[in-house]
């Protein structure tokens, strides 16, 4: 019997992946110490995002889901585990020249801002039957780049979440895929773009590198997060 066979999760490749997912973010959010708080409240954010669901299921594609509501416990905790270890990946490397003091109404109020406008931004996608993925992906783009335009200094963050994020989330996907054959036919392929690599849909890197990228914007922009300029480096002097 292997472990998927004990847990019962066999004939749940989505929660598998969500939860081993969530696991990822356990061990960062144990790790990370000072930017604790904002990776909660980040992962709470994006857990909204879940609401989305509808959206995609089942035109872009059709999970089986251990409960079928207007979204599913998998579209949840996906949705936290995401959004919780994304500030962590993104800001590693500067981690030590953030000053991530806010107040959670503040950021509440700015993140609601932020979600809104997202919306907004997809609605002529929506209106135009341009498909969700792509609409999605069009609208990470125009959003990205009105962050960056309000977080200039923000444009490593943003590429080093797009990287680190895309690379540890195909790699969580590839292996929860080798414990299920038909893995890749949850995705509905008669409405993608086509190619695939290792066997997964190229959208999904797409949006990978798309989420990597604007998630830690709305973060920063949300909670008015400074980037701090760098130290001069002094050299001792004989």
């Amino acid at each position: 019997m292997s472990f998927l066979d004990w847990v019962h999760l066999e004939n749940f490749p989505y929660l598998t992946c969500s939860l081993v997912l969530f696991l990822v973010f356990c061990v960062v959010f144990l790790i990370e110490k000072k930017h604790r708080m904002l990776l909660l409240f980040g992962a709470l954010g994006s857990t909204a995002f879940s609401l989305s669901s509808p959206v995609f299921v089942p035109e872009y594609w059709n999970p089986v889901r251990v409960a079928c509501f207007l979204v599913g416990p998998e579209d949840l905790i996906f949705s936290f585990a995401n959004g919780g270890m994304i500030w962590f990946l993104a800001t590693w490397p500067f981690r030590k020249r953030l000053d991530t003091s806010f107040a959670g109404i503040v950021f509440a109020k700015n993140f609601l801002l932020c979600t809104l406008v997202g919306i907004a931004i997809m609605i002529p996608g929506v209106l135009a039957d341009f498909g969700p993925m792509s609409n999605c992906l069009v609208g990470m783009v125009i959003m990205g780049c009105a962050l960056l335009f309000l977080k200039p200094q923000f444009w490593g963050v943003a590429v080093t979440g797009a990287l680190s994020f895309t690379c540890l989330y195909a790699a969580t996907i590839l292996f929860v895929s080798g414990s299920f054959p038909d893995f890749s036919s949850q995705w509905t392929h008669e409405n993608l773009w086509g190619p695939t690599l290792l066997n997964l849909p190229i959208e999904e890197y797409a949006w990978a590198l798309g989420f990597g990228a604007v998630f830690p914007l709305i973060l920063a922009v949300s909670a008015n997060v400074r980037l701090l300029p760098r130290r001069p480096s002094t050299k001792a002097t004989s």
